[in-house]
């Protein structure tokens, strides 16, 4: 069963506030205008438009705190990202130490195979060190 979404997109929040700003803007134009100064209605339009300007810019503060929101997701994501690549070079490491343990082991086990001492305690050493 398909979930539909009812929040508006981006776009329609975008384009709502534009519609509610041009009609805040013809308003305003108008109480501007003689006619709108003689309007018996003046001050419940001039309040009216000082709402919907208010409106407007309610709906631009929601955009933001969406992008603020969307923002905190891709911080997640990419704090996840740094997690698994820490992860991943742990793990590289660990295949470093453990390839250099085992070619010095390979070492040691030639030279002891070779009987030379100095080359025992050199491969020796250096199986120390791997450790």
């Amino acid at each position: 069963m398909a979930i539909i979404d009812p929040s508006p997109t981006s776009e329609e929040m975008e384009k709502l506030e534009a519609a509610l700003t041009a009609v805040a803007n013809k308003l305003a134009a108008y109480l501007k205008t003689p006619a709108g100064h003689a309007d018996a209605n003046y001050i419940q339009l001039t309040t009216a438009a000082l709402d919907i300007y208010a409106e407007a810019d309610n709906i631009s503060f929601a955009q933001l705190q969406l992008g603020i929101a969307n923002g905190g997701q891709a911080v997640d994501v990419i704090n996840n990202a740094m997690t698994q690549i820490q992860k991943c070079l742990y793990t590289r490491y660990d295949i470093i130490t453990n390839l250099e343990i085992m070619q010095s082991v390979a070492r040691l086990t030639a030279a002891i195979a070779g009987g030379a001492v100095a080359e025992i305690i050199a491969s020796g050493s250096k199986l120390l060190e791997a450790l």
